[in-house]
């Protein structure tokens, strides 16, 4: 019983070896990309199309820190709020309770760093060393 088949009958065609670094296809990759030509629409390998597929931490973070969870307010009220409203609240009450660190990143992300002015700093040592 024989089966038929769609495929063209390649057995008379002769084979063709070509030299190391001859073929035809391997030949035109070797050639420059000329300005505007995309060689790869694609844009990415195999493996680089399954890397462009996982996220980036900024990525987990947005979801992560948008996730409602209960919150024990000060006046002692649980409330859903996000997990990054959970995290300012933690650090303002550290900031109540006297944590000087805590203290210094609030400031420094409410009203930005203290500008120093370093040609007054470096006058007044040049003075001292006189």
């Amino acid at each position: 019983m024989e089966m038929s088949s769609n495929a063209p009958d390649t057995t008379n065609e002769p084979i063709i070896k070509y030299g190391r670094g001859q073929n035809p296809n391997s030949r035109k990759a070797l050639r420059p990309a000329q300005k505007g030509e995309v060689r790869n629409p694609m844009g990415c390998t195999a493996s680089g199309r399954a890397n462009s597929r996982i996220r980036s931490l900024q990525d987990y973070l947005d979801q992560y820190l948008n996730l409602l969870v209960p919150l024990k307010m000060p006046n002692g009220e649980l409330k859903e709020s996000t997990i990054m409203e959970a995290i300012i609240m933690a650090l303002v009450t550290k900031a109540c309770r006297g944590d000087m660190k805590a203290v210094e990143m609030v400031l420094e992300r409410r009203f930005g760093k203290e500008e120093e002015d370093l040609i007054i700093k470096h006058e007044q040592a040049l003075k001292e060393l006189k």
